[in-house]
């Protein structure tokens, strides 16, 4: 063996086979993590996957199977608007791969007001529709199915809401009294509550006290919508409570009808207004 050069240089010798083998890495990559995290959205996401091994390189699928180095390579955020499951791992030379990290998204599906209220009592729904009604922490909803009450928590109604706003909601089946309702809805938390739109056009549908009633007493499809009653005798007035009116034999009740100068009772009226209900009355 000979070797020519200029300057110092170290030359080290080995017999065949005593070649030494570059050291076995010991460490591990970082497992990749996602935001947002996993879990039910009510909308698309915007997905981003990050790894704390700086210059490691990041490969991920999107439909449930194990990510290898033949997989598509993360290099910016990326939107999922159905149900994924998002699976990822790094690597980095001179290192372990990292474990393979797994973020199932659910985007939950709207469906009608009618679905929703065909639904058991504390099943989750997600329903829109144009505000009706407001009052306190009621916000009636309808659209060219059904109606709804939303109730929202405590403290969350916004405080732009207004009639004709078009919004998205998700919550629990409940029944008060008789009404069927969609409660635990956080109205600050977009997840739960959003504004789509405003100025919508209300909806309203003539029908006789009659045809409420008999609604009232079979099917119950008129719960929550908006009405008007045409012609209409009005009974004593109590704006603070209830007013009854009539039509022929069939009677139903206003409640806290608004105080109109000269109004008296014997007038005749119409009416507009949300059919509720409370203790099934």
């Amino acid at each position: 063996f000979s070797c020519y050069a200029s300057g110092q240089m170290d030359v080290y010798l080995y017999k065949a086979g005593d070649i030494p083998t570059p050291p076995t890495p010991t460490e591990y990559v970082a497992t990749p993590t996602f935001a947002p995290a996993a879990g039910s959205y009510t909308s698309a996401q915007t997905v981003s996957i990050a790894c704390t091994t700086e210059g490691a390189t990041i490969y991920y699928t999107l439909d449930g199977t194990t990510p290898t180095t033949e997989s598509t390579v993360y290099a910016e955020a990326f939107t999922v608007s159905e149900t994924t499951t998002v699976k990822a791992f790094a690597v980095k030379e001179g290192m372990l791969d990292s474990e393979v990290a797994t973020a199932t998204y659910t985007i939950i599906e709207p469906m009608t007001i009618a679905a929703a209220r065909a639904l058991a009592i504390n099943e989750y729904a997600l329903v829109q529709g144009v505000v009706t009604f407001l009052e306190g922490r009621n916000v009636f909803i309808q659209d060219n199915t059904a109606g709804i009450d939303l109730y929202l928590n405590s403290n969350t109604v916004p405080s732009g809401l207004a009639l004709g706003d078009m919004v998205k909601a998700y919550g629990k089946l409940a029944n008060y009294g008789g009404l069927l309702e969609l409660t635990g809805i956080n109205g600050n938390n977009e997840n739960q509550f959003i504004i789509l739109s405003t100025g919508n056009t209300l909806p309203v549908a003539v029908k006789t006290i009659a045809e409420i009633v008999e609604d009232f007493n079979g099917s119950n499809a008129l719960q929550a919508t908006r009405v008007q009653i045409e012609n209409a005798t009005i009974g004593s007035i109590n704006t603070g409570g209830n007013t009854t009116i009539t039509q022929g034999d069939n009677s139903i009740i206003i409640y806290k009808i608004p105080a109109v100068e000269g109004l008296m009772e014997g007038d005749i009226v119409t009416i507009t207004g949300v059919i509720g209900a409370f203790s099934n009355v």
